[in-house]
């Protein structure tokens, strides 16, 4: 599988489980057809909405896989003979998955002290030379995917975490205001990462390896 189809696949899976991790009753592959937009540059094209039978075909041919590697599962309707498909029961403790979606949130499970005071200084070093003019055209919608996905699991590190009330309270401030910076038509991307970057969120490992991401996302679009 090429990563252009590999793109399609994670697309796919965010149309079937939502962020809130709730998964879609059965879709017909017209409804599919309809309502999932492309990943850029899916079989070289550069139009956002699927429009050809081959494109449908191809698309069918992503679903069928998914289905047999146990991530969907697939029927065919005896009303309409429409081939439907939902996420199985078991799509998100499937290896595929974790491969797709890494659970970046088990970040959390390992030892704060893991990220030495030299990383962070290389880190911040990135930080401070980066420009972010050209973040907004290279973040993919599986990249927004992602960044909106472990925000959000860092939030809920940062309310479980032994830190004191104050110092979640603020970072949870912080954060919250980068989950609704995030649905802005044009997105901030410097206020974002103003916000992530602050003591009290980077003394989250995941607030580290989510800014490591969106530094690297930059980095490849200059």
């Amino acid at each position: 599988m090429n990563s252009s189809d590999e793109d399609m696949e994670r697309l796919l899976l965010r149309y079937f489980i939502n962020d809130e991790w709730a998964a879609r009753g059965a879709q017909p592959i017209d409804a599919i057809f309809e309502q999932v937009s492309r990943t850029s540059g899916w079989r070289g094209a550069f139009f956002e909405k699927l429009q050809t039978l081959e494109e449908k075909g191809a698309l069918s041919a992503i679903l069928e896989r998914m289905s047999s590697d146990g991530l969907l599962e697939a029927k065919t309707s005896d009303t309409d003979q429409q081939r439907y498909y939902q996420a199985s029961p078991d799509a998100l403790n499937h290896p595929r998955y974790d491969y797709l979606y890494p659970r970046y949130v088990h970040a959390e499970e390992t030892d704060e002290k893991a990220v030495s005071d030299v990383e962070r200084r290389e880190l911040q070093k990135k930080i401070d030379s980066t420009n972010w003019t050209g973040l907004a055209k290279s973040v993919s919608p599986i990249d927004a995917a992602i960044i909106r996905e472990r925000t959000k699991a860092l939030q809920s590190a940062i309310m479980q975490s032994d830190a004191d009330v104050q110092t979640r309270t603020d970072a949870c401030k912080r954060v919250e205001a980068v989950i609704i910076l995030l649905e802005a038509p044009n997105v901030p991307w410097p206020e974002i990462i103003r916000l992530l970057n602050h003591p009290t969120v980077t003394a989250s490992l995941a607030a580290l390896s989510l800014l490591q991401f969106i530094v690297g996302l930059a980095t490849s679009a200059t």
